[in-house]
């Protein structure tokens, strides 16, 4: 299933299916309603008989009635994490969104730096990272990066919490 890049631009622009991804318009950028009814017609089929699951967070157009009744005529149940609770539940957005965001950050840091000037980068070079990235090998690859970053967080972040205690021991 491709990506969809929402961009921020005049609704009514369409920019249609640029390969690899569907790109999309939105005036501030964001996911709408109408948006995530187009993204639905990207989902997988799911058999006669058989029920999908897609688990979204609680984000004003993914459980407003029409998107919440469009993914049920499609046989997918829709489960909503609660507020505050998609770091935890959500394994798309902590595995994928949140190391593809990274990633796509440092090659636009990279390039601009590249580039000597605070010029825009355009929406062609931007498509195509976006589609090298999300190539099967490199998704692979950005995800066991991810994965080992976030092990160094959580070994650092309890370093420092042992430190801390050790400090206050200390001190008390």
């Amino acid at each position: 299933m491709p990506p969809m890049v929402i961009w921020k631009a005049t609704p009514g622009q369409k920019l249609g299916y640029l390969h690899p991804y569907v790109a999309e318009v939105s005036e501030n950028g964001w996911m709408t309603t109408k948006l995530l009814v187009e993204w639905t017609k990207l989902l997988p089929n799911v058999p006669h008989g058989k029920r999908g699951l897609i688990v979204l967070d609680v984000f004003a157009a993914h459980r407003c009635d029409e998107s919440v009744k469009r993914l049920k005529s499609l046989n997918y149940e829709v489960v909503f994490i609660p507020g505050g609770c998609t770091s935890k539940l959500q394994v798309h957005d902590v595995y994928i969104n949140k190391t593809f965001k990274t990633e796509m950050t440092k090659w636009h840091a990279d390039l601009r730096a590249k580039q000597g000037s605070a010029d825009p980068v355009s929406r062609d070079a931007i498509g195509k990272q976006v589609g090298t990235i999300n190539d099967d090998k490199n998704i692979r690859a950005l995800l066991l990066r991810g994965r080992a970053a976030r092990q160094r967080k959580k070994k650092h972040t309890a370093s420092g919490l042992l430190q801390t205690k050790q400090w206050a021991l200390l001190h008390t």
